[in-house]
């Protein structure tokens, strides 16, 4: 019988509260900072409490499958709410193509 594979964190996973962890923020601010990419022209597509701290800081912030998260983001007004389980869809929102 197989076991299902098991999960293993990485250092930018979860909250910072976890010793040795230093979050998805940054995470992300290490990859704009290896790409010589501004947070501005960040994109962050995220769907649980621990992507808050990441969302918050990117240029663009893209919810996926989850439309609760969107009433603890900061600033709100630059939000793309995704609420199908359609990845193409994020990657619409990320080239600025318009859902019909």
């Amino acid at each position: 019988m197989s076991h299902p594979p098991s999960i293993s964190a990485t250092e930018y996973d979860w909250n910072d509260e976890h010793l040795g962890v230093v979050g998805k923020h940054r995470g992300l601010e290490r990859i704009c900072e290896k790409y010589h990419v501004s947070l501005q022209n960040s994109v962050f597509v995220g769907d649980d409490s621990n992507d808050l701290k990441a969302m918050n800081i990117a240029g663009k912030k893209i919810v996926y499958c989850n439309p609760e998260m969107t009433g603890i983001l900061k600033p709100k007004g630059d939000v793309i709410i995704i609420s199908d389980d359609d990845l193409m869809k994020v990657a619409d929102a990320i080239l600025g193509i318009e859902q019909s």
